[in-house]
């Protein structure tokens, strides 16, 4: 591991927030970390393949008041 590997992880995730975001809050920071840990970890697969790839991943509906649950 490298300095270089840490820089291309945090201008993924500044390019995602600018981009796709527009804002971060403090609340949903880990669930954003770990969106682009998941993003940057799967780079080199075709988006098709990394979105079936996130759907094996989901075990379970996740419903919108466990989300926005404190």
């Amino acid at each position: 591991m490298h300095t270089n590997t840490m820089e291309g992880y945090w201008s993924l995730f500044k390019r995602s927030v600018i981009g796709i975001y527009h804002h971060v809050s403090h609340k949903y920071l880990q669930q954003y970390l770990n969106e682009t840990a998941f993003r940057y970890n799967t780079q080199i697969q075709k988006e098709n393949e990394r979105f079936f790839n996130s759907l094996t991943l989901c075990d379970r509906r996740l419903k919108f008041d466990e989300l926005t649950r404190k």
